[in-house]
């Protein structure tokens, strides 16, 4: 969900990965302010507050970009830059700002003064030029700063501010340093994207170095021609994996940006800024929107020898088992976006694809004992893995295989769609066989990291609970099926009798059969359909198991309550099973032997099916 938060229309946000409380917003001609998230309060905090809306850019004492950077600094929460034709730093949050460079812009006059024209002086700010447009941080020493400027300059300190260093790449010529990247494995590596299309040339470039800015490698094969590139990311776990952002869509290199390839199903919007967190590829567009590419193992995981097999098995990175009843919405509700899928992302790679190419999904415990399977080539209801041809994606709910359903029945509280309990936190496997290529991963289920810490003991009693509640649910459906058939054969037993000479006696006791299956399904289950109905019929006692089910899902623990009551409903269903077995030694079989005196086959009674 989002709302509103620091700044307003133009400028960026600044914020702590690791004090995220207070957020920095910009505004328009470097208005700047900061919102406290636990109390909603704000602070303006301007470097420098001075009123520059209409006035003459080479009269003001500072210029801002319409889309000011701000960057709190990653060794201190209460350090923050800021910039405007100077760099800006406060170490109090905003009460002092003081600058640590001159002007590390250009400083064109030509490029100065109104902005817009001729007719209307563009007094907002959108036209300010010679500006800081990016800051970047090193991420290995504190006192390491690279900023870029929109009229093309790339400049260095390594020593706080002190002293600066001009270190634009000698073949960009006169554009906008629209972003840098300090690379996250080596504090001598830089990235810029670079672009000159406000001076007519729409050609993409994006720049690397490996000493510190002295030297440069252009880094364009494989980007569309015609767009430019606003920027470049390289991923913080694996070196070398690059990702770009042009005018038009998303990149993506595994050789250190000498060969780019497109993402695939992304927008045709321009990436204005990428980010690689929690193992996700998440891209800001001029479209308004953010896209969040779900689980980058496959770029990570990437070899020849994977993109040469007929077959591959990724491993998936941690699922997390979110508390029941908050399994993630999204939609098209105002300011929601869609959440990832809830549960294990298992993704395989298929080199090609056709009718006669059938993939299992098998998911194991730590033990090797399997838990679900799943088919490309199966029927019936339930997820099925897909077998296109490239990079696959099938989510595990993180449940045990469902209880036995009943059609039209709806077991309210209960897990919805005949799910079966979860499983606990822990260590799992899925397997995969495709063709003659089977390959099993490993991967790790954690708890809801919201939650406080639940015993190992506790959790396994859970698990035993509600696997027994599936277990018996299981049980009252295969009884009503099985009453059900019962049924429906002595209904025909009766038909296909009417003209014995002992029909009287068979109908007679086919009507007593069938009235006592009438009275017991009831018992059985209920007659609700959805949520609405749960308030027409009775339960039945499967109606109560399934909502005790949900209740032991409700609770991160097994409560002293959960417990009483399974006792109490495990008795009703002794008993009411008793009658059932009892019915079919007794009253059941009795009919059986009737028809078997009359020379008539007798009904099926198959051997009933328990759970392990």
């Amino acid at each position: 969900e989002w709302d509103s938060s620091a700044g307003c229309e133009s400028a960026n946000i600044g914020v702590s990965a690791t004090a995220p409380r207070y957020v920095y917003g910009g505004c328009f001609q470097g208005i700047l302010d900061e919102l406290d998230q636990e109390t909603g309060l704000r602070r303006a905090i301007m470097t420098w507050p001075a009123m520059n809306l209409t006035e003459r850019t080479d009269s003001t004492k500072y210029r801002y970009n319409w889309t000011a950077p701000i960057v709190v600094s990653r060794w201190d929460p209460n350090t923050i830059y800021s910039g405007g034709n100077v760099l800006f730093r406060t170490t109090n949050r905003g009460s002092t700002w003081r600058p640590i460079s001159g002007d590390l812009t250009r400083d064109d006059p030509a490029r100065q003064g109104w902005g817009g024209g001729p007719i209307t002086n563009e007094g907002a700010g959108g036209e300010v030029y010679s500006t800081i447009f990016v800051i970047a941080e090193s991420p290995f020493d504190a006192k390491t700063l690279v900023i870029g400027t929109d009229d093309g300059l790339v400049q260095r300190t390594t020593d706080g501010g002190v002293t600066w260093t001009n270190i634009t790449p000698a073949a960009a010529g006169d554009g906008f340093v629209n972003e840098i990247e300090l690379s996250p494995h080596d504090a001598n590596t830089i990235y810029v994207a670079f672009r000159k299309d406000r001076v007519g040339d729409p050609t993409p470039h994006l720049f690397r170095s490996t000493d510190a800015g002295r030297t440069w490698t252009r880094l364009v094969e494989g980007l569309r021609a015609g767009e430019p590139a606003r920027v470049v990311r390289e991923d913080p776990t694996l070196r070398g994996v690059l990702y770009a952002g042009t005018e038009t869509g998303a990149y993506y290199s595994l050789d250190n940006g000498a060969k780019w390839l497109p993402f695939a199903r992304m927008p045709k919007v321009p990436v204005t800024d990428l980010d690689v967190r929690h193992g996700d590829l998440i891209a800001s567009t001029e479209g308004r929107a953010f896209w969040i590419l779900d689980d980058i193992a496959p770029l990570r995981q990437h070899t020849a020898e994977v993109a040469s097999a007929s077959a591959h098995l990724y491993t998936p990175r941690t699922a997390v088992l979110l508390q029941s009843g908050d399994g993630g919405g999204g939609g098209a509700a105002t300011r929601v976006g869609a959440n990832p899928p809830n549960g294990a992302v298992i993704q395989y790679h298929l080199t090609s694809a056709d009718s006669s190419t059938r993939v299992t999904l098998e998911i194991l415990n730590a033990s090797g004992t399997v838990l679900r399977t799943y088919t490309s080539s199966g029927t019936g209801p339930g997820a099925r893995p897909t077998t296109r041809a490239g990079i696959n994606r099938f989510v595990w709910d993180l449940r045990y295989t469902g209880p036995t359903t009943l059609p039209n029945v709806n077991l309210f509280g209960s897990p919805g769609g005949g799910a079966g309990p979860r499983v606990t936190p822990g260590r799992y496997q899925v397997r995969m066989t495709a063709g003659a290529i089977t390959q099993t991963r490993t991967f790790d289920v954690q708890a809801d990291p919201r939650l406080a810490p639940v015993a190992p003991a506790v959790l396994a009693q859970r698990d035993s609970i509600a696997r027994l509640l599936s277990d018996r649910i299981s049980e009252m459906s295969n009884a009503v099926l099985r009453l059900r058939d019962f049924k429906a054969q002595v209904g025909g037993i009766i038909t296909r009798t009417a003209t014995h000479e002992m029909a009287d006696s068979i109908a007679t006791n086919g009507r007593g059969v069938t009235r006592t299956i009438d009275g017991l399904e009831p018992r059985l289950t209920t007659k609700a359909a959805n949520g609405q109905d749960v308030i027409n019929y009775a339960n039945g006692i499967n109606g109560q198991f399934g909502f005790l089910l949900g209740q032991v899902e409700g609770h991160p623990e097994l409560t002293t309550m959960v417990r009483e009551r399974m006792v109490e409903v495990d008795a009703q269903w002794a008993a009411l099973r008793a009658q059932l077995e009892a019915f079919e030694a007794n009253e059941l079989a009795a009919f059986n032997r009737l028809l078997d005196r009359a020379g008539v086959p007798g009904v099926i009674i198959p051997t009933p099916k328990r759970p392990a």
